[in-house]
């Protein structure tokens, strides 16, 4: 199987599967590969595999893509080791001959190699640096040219920390933004020639390797694993004066090669947990010069900077999208209102009601009214599975078969049948509708009833309150491919209420967590001396609102009142 790699840090997982003939990303959600980013269209491009071989593919996306540098504009094969650039993230594409973990063998980043040591023996910790214990006494200069010296020194290093800091005001966790960083971090160590920070790759839960910076860029370096993980699982900071004598570290091949004369590491904390989510490495390899225990300290204190930048980055990050969610919630909410009927039905001999209040900004609960040539009525009240979005694409599905089926169809089953048919091939088994269809002919005064698994309709007459269809009722729209379903008739005599709603009538709780339930509205309209259809409506409304106290409503609620009036 063939893989998609990145170090893009902002990515939840650094590793893609390209486990499919057609693999297509984008910032769509149902895209294979999802990169809900600003500079990336909704269907970005797409790889597609044939056997052994690969090609790639731009969908006409707003930003393009590039391989290996160059704007694609047509397919092009996908070789091993092929960079891949879409926005501002560059992928490494892995063929089939390169399936191992980038664990396995080390990760090779340019001229940086993170290898896995072969450590004969645990490592044994005797005890944890103490971050507070870590500033040691100012040494006092001797003479005036010690003097002068240590006030150079302390210049030199103010000025790499104010353009550390500059760099992570910057705003921007982007690649070139962490080569600036490590660029300071080697300024502000004067004798050190290697900085690294490395990340825990939140799907495989290994540390990789994020970025790095050399003073010698001619040489290849290994980073030995052995030293993060530890300083990553121990919550330690590590100064060692000689890693290769270090007895807290077997003195394995990569650790012999790298020539390490002195390092130190400190963990990033994460801000919210205070747990790592990264590691700070620092050494020296050609100096001879050993680090101290105020460069140890100091280095913590760039690494709790680096977490604060990161932790504002990601909030800020949450700020766009939340923006982006809402705006595009409130597009969907004017598209979906679209949907629902502006006005109420006119048909001799009765009147119509109706209120709608969503829990979230889109709802998944449904009421149309629809005139049939013949003279007769169609009010149907449904429930999508879910909310947001996607339950308002099936929504608007819903809308226009059930329209475009009724005007076409004379059976009322074989209309319902339809209407099951078509959202199970649209939306398959990821969402299902229950709803209840009452057609009303007002010639000869015959109701029929179609419920597909859907809230029982409730008829009041006087006190008298009936439970419409409670032995006729079939799968939930969507569910089963060939369902079937069966209409029922009933009676209205005139002064008749009918009340058709959605679950999240019924299933109200209360704070003793008990339902509303049937019993509950059967108990309301028995009770209710309503005089008109939106008096009637309203007080079931009220006293569910009574039932469930103040809180947040837990679905959405609808209720569709009609009344024979002669």
């Amino acid at each position: 199987m063939a893989l998609l790699r990145t170090n893009y840090s902002k990515l939840h997982t650094h590793i893609f599967p390209i486990d499919a003939d057609q693999v297509v990303i984008g910032r769509q959600p149902d895209c294979a590969i999802v990169l809900n980013f600003a500079a990336v269209s909704r269907c970005h491009a797409m790889i597609t595999r044939s056997g052994a071989e690969y090609t790639i593919t731009d969908l006409g996306s707003r930003n393009g893509t590039r391989l290996n540098g160059e704007p694609l504009k047509k397919s092009a094969p996908l070789r091993d080791g092929d960079r891949v650039t879409i926005g501002e993230i560059e992928f490494l594409f892995d063929s089939e001959q390169r399936t191992r973990p980038l664990s396995d063998t080390g990760t090779k980043f340019d001229s940086a190699i993170l290898t896995d040591d072969d450590i004969r023996q645990p490592i044994n910790v005797t005890s944890q640096i103490d971050f507070r214990s870590l500033r040691g006494p100012l040494t006092m200069p001797t003479t005036l040219e010690d003097s002068k010296k240590q006030i150079l020194n302390l210049q030199h290093k103010i000025t790499a920390i104010t353009e550390l800091m500059r760099t992570l005001s910057q705003g921007s966790s982007s690649q070139d933004l962490m080569s600036q960083f490590l660029g300071n971090v080697l300024k502000l160590f004067t004798y050190a020639d290697f900085a690294c920070i490395l990340k825990q790759d939140p799907a495989t839960g290994e540390l990789e390797l994020l970025d790095f910076k050399a003073r010698d860029t001619s040489c290849q370096y290994r980073i030995s694993r052995s030293v993060s993980s530890y300083v990553f699982e121990n919550n330690a900071a590590i100064l060692s004066e000689n890693l290769s004598s270090d007895d807290r570290f077997e003195p394995s091949e990569s650790i012999i090669r790298s020539r390490i004369s002195s390092i130190m590491a400190v963990p990033i904390p994460d801000p919210v947990t205070q747990k790592p989510s990264g590691v700070i490495q620092v050494d020296s390899r050609t100096s001879g010069r050993r680090f101290s225990n105020a460069d140890l300290d100091l280095l913590f204190t760039i690494a709790n900077q680096l977490a604060m930048h990161h932790e504002l980055v990601r909030f800020q990050e949450v700020q766009r999208e939340e923006a982006l969610r809402s705006k595009e919630m409130e597009l969907a909410k004017q598209v979906q209102k679209g949907f629902l009927p502006t006005s109420l039905p006119k048909v001799d001999g009765y009147e119509f009601f109706h209120i709608y209040k969503p829990m979230d900004v889109i709802g998944g609960d449904f009421y149309d009214y629809i005139p049939l040539p013949d003279g007769r009525q169609a009010v149907l009240v449904a429930d999508v599975s879910g909310h947001g979005i996607s339950g308002a694409l099936v929504t608007a599905k819903l809308s226009s078969e059930a329209r475009f089926f009724l005007l076409s169809e004379p059976s009322l089953p074989k209309v319902m049948a339809k209407i099951n048919t078509s959202i199970h091939e649209n939306f398959g088994e990821v969402k299902h509708v229950t709803m209840a269809l009452i057609v009303i002919d007002p010639q000869n005064q015959r109701f029929s009833l179609l419920n597909a698994a859907h809230v029982y309709p409730f008829r009041k007459r006087g006190e008298q309150v009936d439970i419409i269809g409670d032995d006729h009722h079939g799968f939930p729209i969507g569910w089963l491919p060939d369902a079937e379903y069966e209409d029922y008739s009933f009676e209205m005599e005139p002064g008749d209420f009918l009340v058709l709603m959605t679950d999240g009538i019924t299933e109200a709780k209360s704070p003793e967590d008990e339902e509303f339930g049937m019993e509950g509205v059967r108990k309301y309209l028995a009770g209710a001396s309503a005089d008109s259809v939106q008096s009637l409506g309203e007080g079931l409304l009220e006293a569910v609102r009574q039932h469930t106290g103040p809180g947040k409503q837990e679905d959405d609620q609808c209720v569709v009142v009609l009344r024979r009036l002669a």
